[in-house]
């Protein structure tokens, strides 16, 4: 006598298994990625839409590097790319104000970047988050400037 029971084949709940695991997987990646990153603000608004309203003046000659704050948002560091190497005006310039550049405000400084023929600056701003405030840097978009041969580019 046989038994016509219909069941799924061990191959079958096999695939089905191991779909479940992998969906799974994946559930519990994007929720830790979306739990690791932390909301910044600035001025009660998210801290990127601050980088994007961040306007700068700037020129590099004679080995002084000027930059004045055109805009309205408090810039607390600046970080500057050339040659590979990346440090911050702090670490380049005992002269950088120790509260960062406010609005309408100017710092210059006799700086040197080596043989670079390119310096990326990158605004950083001192933002608001859950556990206190801490700075973030804006690197988003480019705009350069050709300044005595020099490109300054200035990121934000």
């Amino acid at each position: 006598m046989r038994n016509n029971k219909k069941a799924i084949s061990p191959v079958v709940a096999t695939v089905l298994l191991i779909s479940l695991i992998i969906v799974m997987a994946l559930i519990i990646f994007l929720w830790f990625r979306s739990a690791g990153k932390e909301e910044m603000t600035k001025f009660d608004k998210d801290i990127t839409e601050a980088c994007k309203e961040v306007k700068l003046s700037k020129s590099y000659s004679g080995g002084y590097l000027d930059i004045t704050n055109v805009g309205e948002i408090p810039i607390f560091d600046i970080k500057a790319q050339y040659s590979g190497d990346e440090k911050t005006l702090r670490e380049l310039s005992n002269e950088w104000p120790a509260n960062g550049l406010n609005p309408r405000k100017e710092f210059s400084g006799k700086l040197s970047f080596g043989n670079a023929n390119k310096i990326t600056l990158i605004p950083v701003l001192l933002g608001d988050s859950e556990n206190g405030r801490k700075t973030y840097s804006c690197d988003k978009e480019r705009r350069s400037v050709d300044v005595w041969g020099l490109i300054v580019c200035f990121k934000h």
